[in-house]
């Protein structure tokens, strides 16, 4: 069952966006899915999902234990004292540049033991070679969702501000 967090905490959620959210965004780059049903979009959007909730340590603490996913967080503040709540625009908008691999065909999970993957599409006679560069603890490193997440991820010098 597809079930968008709601910025609550959720016990049951699997994804951070919703289909409409994913539509809107890549629509807003004026990219064309009406090759995806919205089955498919869920699909990848729960496994974008997984990706970005389990591969990154977040600023702050989960306010639940019962909740399913990493977001909403207590005490995550950016570097200029914004506070993030619910479920940040950056974790929706990595979601669904996460997801949009999944469909395309790439393996969110895979690791390369060269560092270096790539995978090449053919549409009609354009053909489009993706590489993408594999972290240092194996996992595959895709910079357009990093963008997105990198004020969000805990560095080894972050520390928990309480007010």
């Amino acid at each position: 069952m597809f079930i968008v967090e709601d910025g609550t905490g959720l016990a049951n959620a699997n994804s951070f966006a919703s289909v409409d959210e994913f539509k809107q965004y890549w629509s807003d780059r004026g990219s064309d899915l009406l090759a995806y049903t919205d089955a498919q979009i869920e699909q990848n959007l729960v496994k974008a999902t997984q990706y970005i909730d389990k591969n990154f340590r977040y600023i702050g603490m989960k306010p639940s234990s019962t909740q399913a996913l990493n977001w909403p967080r207590w005490y995550a503040y950016s570097e200029e004292g914004y506070v993030y709540s619910g479920v940040p625009k950056d974790i929706i908008s990595a979601t669904c540049e996460a997801s949009l691999l999944s469909l395309q065909g790439l393996s969110l999970f895979a690791s390369s033991e060269s560092g270096i993957a790539e995978k090449t599409e053919n549409v009609g006679p354009v053909e489009t070679t993706y590489k993408y560069q594999s972290t240092q603890n194996g996992r595959v490193a895709y910079q357009a969702v990093q963008i997105y997440l990198k004020d969000l991820i805990r560095s080894k010098s972050h520390k928990i501000r309480r007010y």
